[in-house]
């Protein structure tokens, strides 16, 4: 596998634990060519300072701002603030515990390109997964594209 097809999960608090010693274990991986990832986003300790020194490119927001997104005003303002927050800082993010289409559809209308949660499927073993990736193209037809981010229009606009 491609170390760029790998992406390596921490969750939030173990790397707040010990920021200097997590950043440089993320650095080691990330030097080695892999992906970072923050999960269980925005339910440690973290303050904003320790985010913007992550070597990390992407950000999980937690399941528990999630599950109830179309209901709580709270939390659709911490997931629109995260998702700001990622697209300034040009990382991705994945939403995790999508459970229906009409959160995974919120999120698409909220700007988030990536999601995971039981909707989609649930955990699998090896051999499962490819067929399984058979099945989501269908169950995702006529998804909207991801609207492109903030840095990137600044790039076309600075290129154009």
């Amino acid at each position: 596998v491609p170390p760029e097809s790998v992406v390596v999960e921490i969750t939030e608090s173990q790397v707040m634990e010990d920021v200097d010693r997590g950043s440089g274990v993320l650095g080691i991986f990330g030097s080695a060519g892999l992906s970072l990832s923050v999960d269980d986003f925005g339910t440690g300790y973290s303050s904003l300072a320790q985010v913007k020194n992550l070597p990390v490119q992407e950000l999980k927001i937690d399941r528990s701002f999630v599950t109830d997104l179309a209901t709580n005003r709270t939390d659709r303002v911490i997931v629109t603030s995260i998702l700001q927050l990622a697209n300034e800082l040009g990382l991705r993010v994945v939403a995790e515990g999508i459970e229906d289409e009409a959160t995974r559809q919120l999120l698409l209308e909220m700007g988030c390109q990536q999601a995971q949660g039981f909707y989609f499927d649930r955990p699998l073993a090896g051999p499962q997964v490819l067929e399984a990736t058979r099945r989501i193209p269908a169950k995702l037809r006529g998804a909207p594209e991801p609207p492109v981010s903030l840095r990137e229009r600044r790039r076309q606009q600075d290129a154009g």
